[in-house]
């Protein structure tokens, strides 16, 4: 009993995972090109993502306070409310 359960809470959340990347599919190819040019993407580049967005390049770690400021290269733009379409937990 106890080892039909965990099968099904398994096959339960393997099938949940899979619709969540289906329906995110153009965010995965999309995410999956910046890190082949890139190798790393930061925070502010999984935003332009998530927005559906192809990344903008990376800054340099000097530019990373620039990003924090109301004048970043996010042209004003808050991306705090940006979220996915599904939960993930």
């Amino acid at each position: 009993m106890i080892d039909e359960e965990i099968r099904s809470v398994i096959d339960r959340n393997y099938y949940r995972a899979e619709k969540i990347l289906q329906e995110n599919m153009a965010i995965l190819h999309l995410m999956a090109d910046a890190l082949m040019k890139w190798e790393t993407i930061d925070r502010w580049q999984i935003d332009d993502l998530m927005a559906g967005k192809e990344a903008r390049p990376p800054m340099e770690s000097g530019d990373m306070k620039d990003r924090n400021s109301p004048e970043s290269s996010c042209n004003g733009t808050d991306h705090s409310s940006l979220k996915p379409k599904q939960s993930f937990a």
